[in-house]
């Protein structure tokens, strides 16, 4: 609007000085005039270039305000991302566009300070430009009109003066308006305090729920970590029973050795008893053998004694006593050579099967080397006939596994055979059934040729000889030909019958029979499915119609009679036989006979089909004839050859019984006085006690003729002086044995006790051998055991609780460690409400700065209007004396 009025005011003073000079001025121009013209249009130009100032000014003011505008919305912007909590790289996005708008304010600020300066310096051509207009007006005598002109120059210079105050004010608004602080804006700056305020009251409030949601985890016994927690604190406390459980052991180890300590104190008096009853034993038996000693000398002193009183006598006895012991000998001597000889040696080489026998067969050996032989021979018989076995076998098994392919062969096959020849004759009775087809189809057609020999036949859609054996039809509801009697291209149908599917949806499923050559006005052309809520009509004037008759194909009823004499083919008059090959042609005639040739060799398939299976049958019973007869053969060889081993095995138990009666020679050879051997059971020994009896005989008939009378007697006193000696000996021995004898009665009632108390069985480790400590100690050792049952299964339990841990991981948190993690959180949270106290502090100080910011704008705001106030009637004044001087110059 600003422009408009110094716009007009322009063309009114162009418009007066032009309307002013021309009226006075009729052909020439004075050279004042033309002063007067030349001020004024420099003047106007002035005015123009004040004017375009002007507008240069408010453009670059109009820009900054712009890019105020553009940059509070940019900080409005990013104030709303900041707030938003856009991450780190778009705040960093968001700062470096704030600069870049920041730099482009002070840009446009510098345009504006330009524009003023401008806008200054054409004040000053104005001025100049006004000044030589006047003096113009004043060479030109137009005081009154000069006048004016000071008034409307000290006016405009009035105005101008107040418009670069309200402009000066305006910058400074924009400034103001600016909000900033710090470089930045107070919105955005009040923005990032209240995100700090927002930041750390989600912070606390993040920590909350986090610390909310751990201790909720925490206490969840599901979790992982409480589970492992739960599992190290089941460890400890295996452990712990585990201890126990180790004490318990040991104090009932204590017990059990308590035990067998009594044992041990038991067994030590045993065995003080048994010390004192085997001294006394030993010291008996001292006694006991001088005792027999005298008895013995006794005897010997009557002995000699009667020799001596009947000295010849005995002599006599003595030299009998050697015939008759002789005698013996030499019949032990006979029975032993006797049975050497009955048993014979053994015979080498060792008998081989077809060896000669021995014959006549004499001794034992002789008789076992037969024996042997005979073995030798039934089994060399049983092996041969194995041999034969073995090599029958192959083939016989050969027959039986060929015999069973051949029948698994026929069973799997024989039916496909079977069926191929149901197959064969099915095809048969298909082609004959498709020759009659083929046959009426051709009478058919030579019926309509010969009725219209040049007429066409309609099909619907598809032809036979379009690639249809018959003809073919379409999908409902276009499976009908139309009308081809009259010269109409279309025939319609009306729809009679709808079903519904889906719901909604109607399809056609019946059409009228009769057929009309346009569709009525009111009723619709179908081309599918109709959607609707209700069924749609099925009436011919406001239903659906199809059109059946553009579809329609023909062809020559000629073409048609030509197709089905192919079709039929020509009459074969010989019938197929095997070998024959199958036609090529395809007609109903050679189809008929292919179907037949096809039909003869799956039946003479099947005849010959079970050849292979009777061959391989035959084969097997051979076969088992010959597997079977051997195996005969071979029962009647192990018959043989078991009645001669029978046969063997008595031979060897009689030379076994033979050389077990005979023995072996006993050695050392006998010397008189050595003891018989009682039992005698073989011969040797039989021979060797009569080789003692002849030596004893010997001895004694010897011990008569080298001792006499005299050297009896002397035997006769030396063994009354021994059995002095030995009357001593036994009177000290005595004592011993009634000092041995108290102690064992000392201690006789307590040892008694302990044997009558002595277990049967040894139970348990180191048991002490008594019942009443092994009942005992089998109690304690059970209590033991379930002790040790019962740390094992805690061992066990506490080896699986590893394993479970083993799974998770060792290392794996626990609650122990959320805790820790927990500790930090509430230190955290702490933190955050601390800094929530500062950053509200800070937010409270900055909105205080904002408002002080927002009261200078309203500041400038007031300062700016009131100058535009001020400029506005200022121009208006100007104007008014513009008027004036352009008044005073058309006068």
């Amino acid at each position: 609007m600003k422009h408009l009025k110094k716009l007009s005011v322009a063309v009114m003073m162009v418009t007066l000085f032009s309307v002013s000079f021309t009226s006075c001025i009729d052909n020439e121009v004075s050279p004042v005039v033309e002063a007067i013209y030349g001020a004024q249009a420099d003047l106007l130009a002035a005015q123009a270039g004040v004017q375009n100032a002007e507008a240069a000014y408010l453009l670059a003011q109009a820009n900054a305000e712009n890019a105020n505008a553009a940059w509070r919305n940019a900080q409005a912007a990013q104030v709303a991302a900041y707030t938003a909590g856009i991450v780190e790289g778009n705040a960093y996005e968001a700062l470096r566009h704030e600069q870049y708008l920041l730099q482009l304010v002070a840009s446009t600020n510098a345009q504006v300070a330009a524009a003023e300066n401008a806008m200054a310096l054409a004040q000053v051509q104005f001025e100049v430009n006004m000044a030589a207009a006047i003096a113009a007006m004043e060479a030109a005598g137009a005081q009154l009109a000069v006048g004016y002109a000071f008034d409307y120059r000290w006016a405009m210079e009035a105005a101008n003066s107040i418009l670069s105050q309200k402009l000066s004010a305006e910058n400074s608004l924009a400034q103001a308006m600016l909000l900033q602080t710090g470089g930045v804006s107070y919105a955005y700056w009040l923005a990032q305090l209240q995100n700090n305020v927002t930041t750390a009251m989600a912070d606390k409030v993040n920590l909350e729920n986090a610390i909310a949601d751990l201790q909720a985890y925490m206490a969840d016994p599901t979790t992982t970590e409480a589970i492992i927690s739960g599992l190290k604190e089941q460890n400890l406390a295996y452990q712990d029973a585990i201890d126990a459980k180790e004490i318990e052991i040991a104090e009932q180890n204590i017990k059990i050795q308590a035990i067998l300590n009594e044992g041990g104190v038991r067994n030590t008096f045993v065995d003080r008893f048994e010390v004192a009853e085997s001294d006394l034993n030993d010291a008996t038996a001292e006694k006991t053998d001088r005792e027999g000693w005298i008895s013995d000398a006794q005897d010997d002193i009557d002995g000699w004694q009667l020799a001596l009183d009947d000295y010849p006598a005995a002599i006599a006895a003595a030299e009998l006593a050697v015939t008759n012991a002789e005698t013996a000998q030499t019949a032990a001597q006979t029975a032993v050579d006797d049975a050497i000889d009955a048993i014979g040696v053994e015979i080498l080489p060792a008998a081989m099967a077809g060896d000669d026998a021995i014959d006549p067969a004499v001794t034992l050996y002789e008789i076992l080397w037969n024996a042997d032989l005979a073995v030798a021979d039934a089994q060399t018989a049983k092996d041969d006939l194995q041999l034969e076995l073995d090599a029958l076998y192959p083939s016989y098994q050969a027959a039986i596994d060929a015999l069973a392919l051949a029948q698994s062969n026929y069973d799997a096959g024989i039916d496909a055979i079977e069926l191929a020849v149901t197959d064969a004759q099915t095809a048969l009775d298909d082609a004959n059934d498709a020759w009659t087809d083929a046959n009426n189809y051709y009478l058919l057609k030579k019926g309509i040729f010969e009725d219209k020999p040049a007429g066409l036949t309609w099909f619907d859609q598809t032809t036979p000889l379009g690639g249809f054996v018959a003809e073919s039809f379409p999908a409902f509801p276009n499976t009908r030909i139309g009308l081809h009697t009259d010269a109409i291209a279309t025939s319609y149908a009306y729809v009679t019958g709808w079903v519904e599917a889906p719901l909604g949806t109607w399809t056609a499923t019946t059409i009228s029979a009769g057929m009309v050559t346009a569709i009525p006005g009111t009723a619709f052309t179908y081309t599918g499915p109709e959607l609707s809520a209700t069924m749609p009509s099925v009436s011919a004037a406001t239903g659906f119609y199809v059109e059946l008759e553009a579809d329609d194909l023909s062809e020559t009823n000629a073409d048609l009679l030509d197709d089905a004499v192919a079709k039929l083919g020509n009459d074969i008059a010989v019938d197929p036989v095997l070998g024959d090959s199958a036609l090529l042609t395809t007609d109903a005639y050679s189809v008929v006979w292919n179907a037949q040739l096809a039909l003869l060799e799956a039946q003479d398939v099947l005849a010959n089909f079970g050849t292979a299976k009777d061959d391989a049958y035959a084969v097997y019973i051979y076969q088992k004839g010959l597997y079977e007869n051997q195996v005969d053969l071979m029962n009647a060889a192990q018959t043989v050859l078991d009645d001669a081993e029978a046969a063997q095995t008595a031979a060897q138990d009689d030379i076994d019984d033979a050389e077990a009666a005979l023995g072996t020679i006993v050695m050392p050879a006998p010397l008189a006085g050595d003891d018989a051997i009682d039992p005698a059971e073989t011969l040797y020994e039989v021979l060797w006690n009569a080789d003692l009896a002849v030596l004893d005989a010997e001895a004694a008939l010897d011990a008569l003729e080298v001792c006499d009378d005299v050297c009896l007697q002397g035997n006769i006193d030396q063994a009354i002086l021994d059995i002095a000696a030995w009357n001593t000996e036994i009177a000290l021995i005595q004592p011993l044995i009634d000092s041995y004898q108290a102690i064992l009665d000392d201690l006789q009632v307590e040892y008694d006790a302990y044997l009558a108390n002595e277990a049967l069985l040894a139970t348990t480790p180191g048991d002490p051998g008594y019942a009443d400590l092994q009942a005992q100690i089998i109690a304690e050792y059970q209590v033991l055991w379930v002790l040790q049952q019962e740390k094992t299964a805690i061992e066990n339990a506490s080896d699986l609780n590893d394993d479970l841990i083993d799974a998770y991981g060792w290392a794996t948190d626990d609650l122990a460690d959320l805790a820790v993690v927990l500790s930090g959180l509430q230190s955290d949270l702490a933190d955050a409400m601390h800094n929530i106290e500062l950053v509200q502090q800070a937010l409270a100080s900055g909105q205080v700065q904002a408002n002080a910011a927002a009261a200078q704008i309203t500041y400038w705001q007031a300062i700016v209007a009131t100058l535009g106030q001020r400029h506005a009637n200022a121009l208006a004044i100007a104007a008014k004396y513009k008027a004036l001087m352009d008044a005073a110059l058309a006068s």
